[in-house]
């Protein structure tokens, strides 16, 4: 369901071995007492999913619904006149009020937020398809390959697939890790 992003993952290769269902990682020669092996605790990533609004009443209670597998909802909702702002807080606690100044500005308020290891962008519009939430776990758990991935998005209208429209075969980037990335510029719905 994603497809990797062009960014790379910057950083040589860790040097952590698995022992016994715990994570080690070596201490360099300079160390005092030379190579030696200190136990850490191994901790899955976590996983901030970020949406930002603007009267979404319709669209975002069946979204927030589905996110019950991810570690944190933040919105940022840009001066709802509707019940979006309402409707968020039942669902979450990290909901703030800014007005919309662009998508971009949005967007990077929404990041500065969140507090997962992982970034991922939602519309309120957009709902997960099956299996997205174990490929997305999948991608944060791997090896640290990439630091951003793109991820398909299939648009419908009036219950038909867009075919002809030229967002067919759109796939942004919509998770990466947290402080990697930020948006500038014009940036698209």
């Amino acid at each position: 369901m994603l497809t990797v992003c062009e960014t790379k993952h910057s950083g040589g290769k860790p040097r952590t071995r698995r022992v016994a269902g715990v994570e080690r990682r070596e201490t360099p020669a300079s160390h005092p007492r030379g190579r030696r092996l200190a136990p850490t605790v191994h901790r899955r990533p976590t996983l901030s999913a970020a949406i930002i609004t603007l009267d979404e009443e319709e669209n975002l209670p069946e979204l927030l619904e589905q996110l019950g597998w991810v570690d944190e909802i933040v919105v940022v909702d840009g001066g709802s006149t509707d019940a979006t702002v309402a409707l968020a807080r039942r669902y979450t606690d990290r909901v703030s009020v800014e007005r919309f100044g662009d998508y971009a500005q949005q967007r990077n308020r929404a990041i500065a937020n969140c507090r997962g290891d992982w970034v991922l962008f939602l519309d309120a519009d957009e709902r997960p398809g099956p299996g997205f939430a174990e490929e997305v776990r999948r991608r944060m758990e791997a090896p640290k390959q990439y630091a951003a991935f793109r991820v398909p998005i299939r648009s419908s209208i009036f219950g038909r697939r867009f075919r002809h429209s030229g967002t067919q075969d759109d796939r942004p980037v919509r998770l990466f890790e947290r402080g990697r990335a930020r948006w500038s510029g014009a940036v698209r719905s």
